[in-house]
């Protein structure tokens, strides 16, 4: 029985997900918050439908102070580089050719590298020390973009999307702690 209803729990929420991308999908509109500060925040970068979908996926943000938000977005950059890594890990398990292993490697190493930057982001931002986070960020784009550069032809890098999805993050990130 408890085997039937998580079987039913996955079905519904693919279900929704499945509903949800259509409904995006057919409703190309702008995304708009309800927190004025997201979409003073958003409006700053050149991916503000990004940065507002990616901040308002976290049910605090709707009466976030910039506080929270920067929370909150170290936090979604924190869970990405953990969706990252473990995806370059998986592409290393069964990656056979040798000039991808080793641009596969350079890439986890400096996604490494990244851990650090993001680690120090949450830890001086709690500290109300923006300008460090920022520092940080900033340094954890550069590595990004190393990662970036390990492979010839980096659009059709196997990381291509998470490397975007990370900088854009991380775009956020020093877009808040600016604003700070």
């Amino acid at each position: 029985m408890a085997t039937s209803h998580a079987y039913l729990s996955v079905y519904h929420h693919r279900s929704w997900f499945i509903v949800f991308a259509i409904h995006a999908i057919c409703n190309p509109q702008a995304v708009v918050s309800q927190n004025p500060l997201i979409n003073n925040i958003c409006h700053r970068t050149t991916f503000v439908d990004f940065c507002r979908q990616a901040l308002m996926s976290d049910p605090h943000s709707a009466h976030a102070d910039l506080n929270m938000l920067g929370t909150i977005a170290g936090h979604l950059t924190d869970r990405n580089l953990t969706v990252t890594r473990t995806h370059i890990q998986r592409l290393l398990d069964v990656e056979t050719d040798e000039e991808a292993e080793h641009s596969l490697r350079a890439c986890f190493s400096a996604y490494n590298r990244v851990s650090i930057h993001v680690t120090h982001i949450i830890m001086y931002w709690t500290r109300r020390k923006a300008s460090m986070a920022r520092q940080e960020a900033s340094g954890a784009i550069r590595r990004v973009a190393e990662c970036r550069a390990a492979f010839t032809d980096a659009a059709a890098s196997p990381l291509a999307g998470n490397n975007n999805v990370m900088e854009k993050l991380l775009r956020i990130v020093v877009t808040i702690c600016d604003a700070a």
